[in-house]
């Protein structure tokens, strides 16, 4: 393995372990909810691996639970029978795509990328 692949290799776990230890630290204010260093972090991770990728894996059985729920998360947030101002959606919403871009990095983390 070249220096440089190692070198980078150990920069992504230190970037990991810096995010999750600023936890809630680190907060970009966006409506009543905030995204977090951590947020940004697996963003990122995320694309890289998408990029990386050709094809995803046929996902595990945690992965498709977790898109089921993303599914009926996102109907009834759509159909709910609260009056929410747009402020409350935005900040709901956020909270779905947050769990989704869990959901994709440990899908990312499944295929081994």
């Amino acid at each position: 393995m070249k220096l440089t692949e190692r070198l980078f290799k150990n920069l992504d776990f230190y970037i990991l372990i810096t995010a999750i230890t600023s936890g809630q630290l680190i907060k970009i204010p966006l409506g009543l909810g905030g995204m977090t260093l951590l947020d940004l972090t697996l963003l990122g991770f995320c694309l890289l691996g998408i990029r990386k990728t050709r094809r995803l894996k046929a996902p595990p059985l945690q992965v498709k639970a977790g898109l089921i729920f993303l599914l009926v998360a996102f109907i009834s947030l759509i159909i709910s029978p609260l009056h929410l101002t747009p402020n409350e959606y935005f900040s709901s919403s956020f909270y779905l795509i947050r769990f989704c871009i869990y959901l994709l990095f440990g899908w990312l983390i499944y295929k081994n990328v």
